[in-house]
């Protein structure tokens, strides 16, 4: 019942290229973001007309990724990324009833450095198994979290900083089409370093 509107373009462009008899793998990518809010302000007071508020910003995004053949069986692969996660509607505008919206929301951007290791091996006799091994440190700036106030109402707002970094393992053996075990292990650890 309360009109609002949120358009949101994202264009990317990327250049693959193989180098080293097919070896090593290069992607090289840039993004695009472009977004614009609009919703009625039910918190201006004394208006004469329609308090309409609107929010528009554009953003870049870059990054790079290579992947390295060792073996038929064995790769790695390294990646960095600067990227931008545009609010949702819902981040913007709330619900009205207990989130209460936040005109002023600003996009999350960060900086992903990502280097795994990927290992698989398919056997004539149907006994495959594989593993990998990823690990991560991301730097978000304007992290959107809820804050939550008065025991019943929140909104969404930014967090300067978060520093993150995690490692994640994985294992599969699957014998012909009968069974597969799987096991996975991850850690992440996400500090928010805003000053108080």
């Amino acid at each position: 019942t309360i009109p609002a509107r949120l358009w949101r373009n994202v264009f990317g462009i990327q250049l693959e290229s193989k180098w080293m008899n097919n070896k090593l793998n290069a992607v090289v990518f840039y993004k695009n973001y472009d977004y614009q809010a609009e919703s009625i302000d039910f918190f201006q007071r004394e208006v004469t007309s329609l308090p309409l508020r609107e929010v528009k910003d554009n953003f870049h995004g870059y990054g790079l990724a290579l992947k390295y053949q060792l073996s038929p069986s064995l790769f790695i692969r390294g990646s960095y990324e600067q990227s931008t996660r545009i609010p949702t509607e819902f981040e913007i505008f709330g619900d009205f009833v207990t989130i209460i919206p936040n005109y002023t929301l600003k996009p999350e951007t960060s900086d992903n450095i990502n280097l795994g290791l990927h290992f698989e091996k398919n056997n004539p006799d149907g006994v495959n198994y594989y593993f990998k091994l990823d690990g991560f440190i991301r730097n978000q700036r304007d992290l959107i979290r809820l804050n939550g106030f008065d025991f019943e109402f929140g909104i969404h707002e930014n967090e300067d900083r978060v520093d993150g970094k995690g490692v994640e393992f994985s294992t599969e053996k699957s014998w012909k089409d009968y069974l597969k075990v799987r096991g996975n292990f991850t850690f992440q650890s996400n500090k928010i370093t805003t000053p108080p």
